[in-house]
């Protein structure tokens, strides 16, 4: 099965950019364009209560599965996995 989806950003700089661009920037931006920076706060906001891309993983692999590909996107926000059951 494959997941595409947003996760706690790492510890590496160009982690630490995404975390700072998805928190400042990207709602910032919403506001200006949409009017309602809210919406775009809640994306970093809802992040934060998930566990990160390599607690997901191990936690899929945990329940039997394999994973066979990884993909991380958007300053290692977004990441794509490819699992298969084992």
């Amino acid at each position: 099965f494959a997941v595409l989806d947003f996760f706690q950003a790492g510890e590496s700089l160009p982690d630490k950019f995404g975390r700072f661009y998805c928190r400042k920037v990207l709602p910032a931006v919403g506001q200006i364009i949409s009017g309602d920076g809210r919406a775009y706060r809640y994306l970093a906001e809802s992040m934060d209560g998930f566990c990160g891309a390599v607690e997901f993983k191990e936690r899929v692999q945990h329940c039997g599965f394999e994973l066979v590909d990884q993909k991380k996107f958007s300053m290692g926000m977004c990441w794509f996995f490819l699992f298969r059951k084992v």
